[in-house]
C-alpha cells in the first residue's frame, strides 16, 4: 500500500508516484514551519518567487522566514536552518569580522619599546597620529619625519641631552 501525503498548500492528497523526486517536497526543513507540498504547488511557489534554496545546507524554505540584517554595507540574510547567509554562506560572526576591522597604529621606539593602539575607524587613527606629532612639536623635541613606506613613518626627536631618537609609526589593519 502506497503512503498518501497531503499537500499543506492546496490540501490535495498525493503519493510518491505523483512526485518528480523519490520523496515528497519538504520546505522549511528542521524548522517549526516544516511542511510537505505537492510538486505543482512547489513549482508555483518557485515561479512566484516565494521560495529560496540554501546552498549551504540544501533546504528549500519560504522567503517569509528570511529576516535580513544590515551589517556595514552588506545585507545579511541567514538561513532559518543553518544560520549562514543564503548568498555567500558566511555566519554572522564571520561577516562581522570581515566588515569591522580595527585600525592599528604601532609606535616602535629605538630603545626596543613599542605601543600599539586600536581605533574603530581610519579617521580616528589619523587624528591620533597627527595629535602625537603635534604634541612632539609643542614639546620642542620634534626634529623631523619621513615616510619610508605608505604605512610607515619615521619620526626623529631630540631629548633634553640633545640625543637624537628614532620612532617608527606603523599603520596596519586587524580583522576581528
Amino acid at each position: 500500500m502506497k503512503k498518501i501525503y497531503k499537500c499543506t498548500e492546496c490540501g490535495k492528497p498525493f503519493t510518491l508516484d505523483d512526485c518528480e523526486l523519490p520523496e515528497p517536497r519538504t520546505i522549511n526543513n528542521d524548522t517549526k514551519h516544516e511542511r510537505i507540498v505537492c510538486d505543482t504547488c512547489f513549482d508555483n511557489m518557485w515561479d512566484n518567487d516565494d521560495l529560496t534554496h540554501c546552498d549551504n545546507c540544501g533546504i528549500w524554505f519560504e522567503n517569509k522566514l528570511i529576516h535580513e540584517e544590515i551589517i556595514s554595507d552588506h545585507c545579511f540574510a541567514p538561513c532559518p536552518k543553518c544560520d549562514r547567509d543564503i548568498i555567500d554562506g558566511m555566519t554572522r560572526e564571520e561577516l562581522l569580522d570581515e566588515e569591522n576591522p580595527s585600525f592599528a597604529a604601532t609606535f616602535a621606539y629605538d630603545d626596543g619599546d613599542n605601543a600599539t593602539y586600536l581605533f574603530p575607524t581610519e579617521e580616528k587613527r589619523i587624528v591620533f597620529i597627527d595629535q602625537r606629532i603635534r604634541d612632539l612639536k609643542e614639546d620642542g623635541t620634534y626634529l623631523g619625519s619621513a615616510s619610508i613606506h605608505p604605512d610607515a613613518l619615521v619620526v626623529i626627536t631630540e631629548d633634553a641631552n640633545r640625543k637624537k631618537h628614532r620612532m617608527q609609526i606603523i599603520k596596519s589593519n586587524i580583522y576581528r
